[in-house]
Parts: structure tokens; C-alpha cells; sequence
């Protein structure tokens, strides 16, 4: 099919500019040619308002300068920034300028969808989930990791474990803690004093002691009884009645519907249910084997989706990874962190692997300067092939991601300057300067896969463009080219922001009272004044324990209760032995100009491994 029926010109005119430039067979196995182009197939209702997104490409970039910062921030945490500071200022103002007009409701609309800002290929690996999540639009969906992760979900794994077997330690504590039980750490702790031997559920049992406070014993008596109630339930129900009764009599569904997320992950508690009803109407059944199916799934890194609370018709921001993507539409797209970092892990151990180049490994040698590593031909040739496959994945990632765009596409990115002052927007122009002066429709292989980030392609491109020059501003001999098409444009801005500043003011306005700690000022009057006042000004019980070692060595033992015992010098080694003994020198092989000698710790290791195989029986 030569023509598109998804997108607008505006849209597919500058990704055909783009990628016309830098997919090539040679370098990416992408011959982008004449057949490979995106041909405009659809017409577009217009707005009878007059609104519109027909406008050219919209390229975001931040250029944030932390050179000054006391400490170096993440990369997730930087992306974080980028795309929700762009997210919210790009949006705004689209929303006042232009709109999406729906025939059937005829009325504007405007739908928001974006990658995640984080550099990774999931929106699990930022500890507080996708950052943009705090910054974008609401009301949102999230599409977010697998089931396994959810802490809902985990917890009543956790109870179905204690069910099975109520001498698990782990899970035990988990379920005792919860508000299921509602039993607190320092409540345990004086269970496990008073049985210090044996499981958890050993102490739980040791609780009707009297040396046990009243209050601990009688929620111990409770806990104990609300368990075994439990365990019966379990012996007289299928795995999904049972969750249900779980559900209800411990009020622990009702308890994380009023939590942030509460229709998610009660969805997500419901979805473990049917779960469970699909493995009960298979040939397995019972809770010991439902509970290994899951163990398995687990082990084999097999996670289940988590529960979705949206349709896919639904008005609403979704935020989610370019893989996940695959196959959608969206009216409009942001496409967040293109400066971000290929992922370059699969050509960094030491040993590599491929299907066709074979196995690489890399050299280790001991020389009289120290050990040397080094490359070996063979490894630097699988290295290149993985690379190259890794190159060209990358570039059909970012066709996709820019092709779910039906009327707008908007790319965002932060050009950072580190602490040393390294300035990536300069060295983005340092790289584009060397093939300034190509002439020809496509650019070499050597820029191609010497590009580091999305970014660096989409500035090879807009190099030889018109539009592009607010990008390469003191470049200097660059060949423009003419237009491919007359709607492949590009809108490129920059904004210059003050790192420090933004955080500083956004923690002032998130937290009055702890930016009152930080700056050493009193606390604002206010509710929770006296508690932080009560929490900052609290000290240790110590009891007289600060003076005891945690950890004491027999040699400090000895010299602290024989202070006048004689210390008998250091023995020397039998060759070479000298008067009052001697250092013991290091092998050949391992020594260095720095390490001649053995320390006291190798002295010492060695001597216990003599001792170790020293046969004493026939010692007289």
C-alpha cells in the first residue's frame, strides 16, 4: 500500500525528511527510498471554530546546566524533567491554540499520549513509577508493569502462603504487619525476645506468657486466631472463594480502594481471582499447587499484565513504551527524551555472544606493570556486529514511535552540561560539523552508527534543513538541501533552565516544612509542626550501650583483659629468615612496584590455610 490513511502531511512529510537522510541499507539494512515512503492517504475534518493541528513538527529541547550541582543526578531523574516540564508547557499551549475535531461528537477534543520519559524501555525502573506521571495530565492511564509487581498483589500472595504453611517466616511477618493484622515491628520484636528460638509463628504462640505486655498478647491471641480461621476457610474452598472471603472479612479490599490508585488495584486484586479461577478449571487445583504455579511464573520472569481500569476509546493521556505502542494510533504524541542514550549493555562484558559472528571474549594478562586487559580480534568483531543490529533496532524503534502520530508529533529532550562542563548541545554540533559538507541524499555510515541517541539522527537531518539551523547555530559550511515536500517542517526551540532554581522552588512550594529543615529556620506554624519537632528531636534509648563494640575481634579481647601480657614479634618465614623476622614477599606473579610484601590479612589467610591441610595425626 503506498499510501497512509493514519496521518496528516504534517505529519509524515517531516519523518520521510528525516529518515530519507540517515536509513540506508548499508549502514541499518533500511533502504528508506521512493517505494519506503509515506504517501498521505486521509483527509481530515477541519474544525468549524478554526482550530487546527495542521503545524510543523514540534522539537522541544531543554538545555539545563549542571555544572553546579553538588551532586550528579541520575539519568531517569533528568529525563523525568525533561519531558514533564516540556509535557506541560508544550501542551498548554497547544491547548490554547489549537484542537482535535471529532465528526461524530462535533465537538474539539484533544488526546495526549506520550513515551516515557525515563531512558530505560519499561516504566518500571524509576522507584516511584513513569516520571512524567506527576507532571502530566489527568485524568491518565498508566500502562504500567506486571501484576507480580503490584503491592497489593504481593501481599496476598503473602497470605495465601501463611494458608499453605504458617511456618514461613518471610510472608508471616508481611501479613502480620499489614492492616490485615495490624500488628507493629516493635510488637514483634517483644514476641521474639520472649521466644528467642524458633518461627515467628512459634512466638505468636509463646505470646499468652505473662512477661508479654497485655496489649501485645492480646493482639497475638487475636492474630493467632484470625490465621487459623483462615487455614479452616482454606480447607473448605476452591482458591477463588477463598480470595473472595479474604477480600471481605479482612476488609483489605476495601483498604486499597481508598489508596492512590484505589480502582487499579482493586482491578488488580479482582484480575488474581480470575487467575486463580483459570488455574482451578484446569487439571491442577488446590492452594499448595496454585501457589507453585505462581512461584514458577515468577522464576521463569513470566509476569502477568497488570489490570486495566480504561478502555482504549477512552479521552485520556496514556503514557507508556514505544514496544507497547506497536499497532496504536493517538491524535497527538510526544515523544519524550530523545536525547536519552542507546542502551549499549549487550557489548560491554567480557564475553560476547552471537548467533552467526560467534564468541568474543576478552584477555586478561598479568605483566610486570600489573594486569592488562585488552580486546581480542574476535571480540571486537562480534562486538561490531551487535552493535550494528543494535543500531538499526534503535532506528526502527523511532519509526515507530513517530508513526503513531495521526495530527501532531512533538519530540522533547534535554541537552545537559555536567559537572566537568561538558556541554552536550556542543557536542552535538561537534558531531554534526564533521559531514557538514556532505552533498549527497544520505548520509555515510560512519554518521550513522556514530550516533549515541535518537537525537543525533534527527539532527544530521535538520542539518541540511532550513528549520533546522536554531540547532546548529555557528556551524559553519553546511550544504542546505531543498525540500522534500513543501509540509516537511520543523519548529525547533530551546529553553534555558536553571536547574537548582526550578528544584528549589518546587520543593519550597511541594513541602514547607522541610524546606524550613533544610534551611535551618524554624518550622511554619501548622498541624504537623509538633510531630516533625518530636521525630527530628528524638534520641536513643542507648542504656549504656554506646561504649560496647558490636563487633570485637579475639586480638582487642585479649589486649583489653592482658594490657601487660609481652607481645611476642612477628614470626619470619623459614627461607630467607632474618634477624627479628621479616616481611614475607608476594609472588612473582602478583607483584607490583606498590605491593612487594604481604599484608597482615594475607599473612594471615595463608597461615590458616596451612593449617587447614596440615595432616595432625600423625603429629606426636
Amino acid at each position: 500500500m503506498s499510501e497512509n490513511f493514519r496521518s496528516r502531511a504534517e505529519v509524515l512529510q517531516p519523518i520521510n525528511e528525516i529518515f530519507s537522510q540517515i536509513a540506508t541499507e548499508s549502514a541499518v539494512e533500511i533502504a528508506y527510498d521512493q517505494s519506503a515512503r509515506l504517501n498521505p492517504g486521509r483527509t481530515f475534518d477541519d474544525d468549524p471554530a478554526g482550530k487546527s493541528l495542521a503545524s510543523p513538527l514540534e522539537i522541544d529541547l531543554l538545555d539545563a546546566d549542571y555544572s553546579a550541582e553538588e551532586a550528579d543526578d541520575e539519568g531517569e531523574e533528568l529525563a523525568a524533567f525533561c519531558g514533564g516540564v516540556t509535557l506541560y508547557r508544550t501542551s498548554h499551549q497547544s491547548a490554547d491554540r489549537c484542537g482535535i475535531y471529532c465528526p461524530e461528537r462535533k465537538s474539539s477534543a484533544l488526546e495526549r499520549y506520550c513515551r516515557p520519559a525515563a531512558r530505560c524501555k519499561g516504566t518500571g525502573s524509576h522507584p516511584d513509577g513513569c516520571p512524567c506521571e506527576k507532571r502530566a495530565f489527568h485524568p491518565m492511564q498508566m500502562i504500567r508493569q506486571g501484576i507480580f509487581e503490584a503491592s497489593e498483589i504481593r501481599m496476598m500472595l503473602s497470605l495465601l502462603a501463611v494458608l499453605d504453611n504458617a511456618r514461613q517466616d518471610t510472608p508471616l511477618t508481611a501479613v502480620l504487619t499489614s492492616p490485615m493484622i495490624g500488628m507493629s515491628m516493635e510488637e514483634l520484636a517483644l514476641l521474639r525476645i520472649h521466644t528467642p528460638v524458633g518461627s515467628i509463628y512459634d512466638a505468636l504462640k509463646g505470646a499468652a506468657a505473662e512477661e508479654v505486655p497485655p496489649a501485645v498478647r492480646n493482639k497475638a491471641k487475636e492474630a493467632l486466631q484470625t490465621i487459623r480461621c483462615w487455614r479452616r476457610e482454606a480447607l473448605l474452598h476452591s482458591v477463588p472463594e477463598l480470595l473472595w472471603h479474604l477480600y471481605r472479612t479482612s476488609g483489605y479490599y476495601d483498604y486499597v480502594g481508598a489508596l492512590p490508585d484505589g480502582i487499579l488495584r482493586q482491578a488488580n486484586l479482582r484480575m488474581l481471582i480470575d487467575r486463580a479461577g483459570d488455574f482451578e478449571r484446569t487439571n491442577e487445583r488446590g492452594l499448595f499447587r496454585f501457589l507453585r504455579y505462581m512461584d514458577a511464573l515468577q522464576r521463569r520472569s513470566t509476569d502477568l499484565s497488570a489490570a486495566r481500569t480504561l478502555g482504549e476509546s477512552e479521552n485520556v493521556v496514556r503514557i507508556m513504551t514505544i514496544h507497547r505502542s506497536k499497532g496504536l494510533e493517538f491524535p497527538v504524541v510526544f515523544l519524550a527524551n530523545i536525547a536519552g542514550a542507546f542502551n549499549t549493555q549487550d557489548i560491554s562484558g567480557d564475553v560476547l555472544y552471537h548467533a552467526h559472528a560467534g564468541i568474543g571474549v576478552r584477555v586478561y594478562e598479568n605483566t610486570k606493570i600489573g594486569r592488562q586487559k585488552y580486546d581480542t580480534l574476535g571480540r571486537r568483531s562480534v562486538k561490531e556486529v551487535i552493535r550494528r543490529e543494535t543500531i538499526a533496532e534503535e532506528m526502527r524503534i523511532l519509526y515507530v514511535a513517530m508513526t503513531r502520530a495521526q495530527e501532531k508529533l512533538i519530540l522533547t529532550g534535554t541537552l545537559r552540561t555536567s559537572r566537568s562542563g561538558l556541554s552536550r548541545l556542543a557536542q552535538l554540533r561537534d558531531f554534526c560539523r564533521k559531514y557538514a559538507k556532505e552533498e549527497g541524499e544520505t548520509f555515510p555510515d560512519a554518521a550513522i552508527l556514530g550516533a549515541s541517541c535518537y537525537l543525533d539522527w534527527i539532527a544530521l537531518a535538520l542539518m541540511r534543513h532550513p528549520d533546522g539551523q536554531a540547532l546548529m547555530e555557528g556551524v559553519e559550511g553546511i550544504e542546505l538541501r531543498e525540500w522534500s515536500d513543501e509540509k516537511a517542517r520543523f519548529a525547533v526551540r530551546f529553553e534555558k533552565v536553571d536547574v537548582r532554581t526550578s528544584r528549589s522552588e518546587e520543593e519550597s512550594a511541594a513541602d514547607a516544612e522541610l524546606s524550613a529543615i533544610r534551611s535551618g529556620e524554624p518550622l511554619p506554624p501548622g498541624t504537623r509542626s509538633s510531630y516533625v519537632d518530636a521525630v527530628l528531636s528524638w534520641t536513643y534509648d542507648s542504656r549504656g550501650t554506646e561504649q560496647i563494640h558490636a563487633k570485637t575481634s579475639v586480638t582487642e579481647l585479649k589486649r583489653e583483659n592482658f594490657p601487660d601480657e609481652e607481645v611476642l614479634p612477628s614470626f619470619a618465614p623459614a627461607v630467607g629468615a632474618g634477624a627479628g623476622g621479616q616481611d614475607w614477599e608476594v609472588p612473582r606473579f602478583l607483584r607490583t612496584a606498590k605491593r612487594a610484601a604481604l599484608s597482615p590479612m594475607e599473612r594471615g589467610t595463608a597461615m590458616h590455610a596451612l593449617m587447614q591441610h596440615l595432616d595432625f595425626a600423625e603429629c606426636t
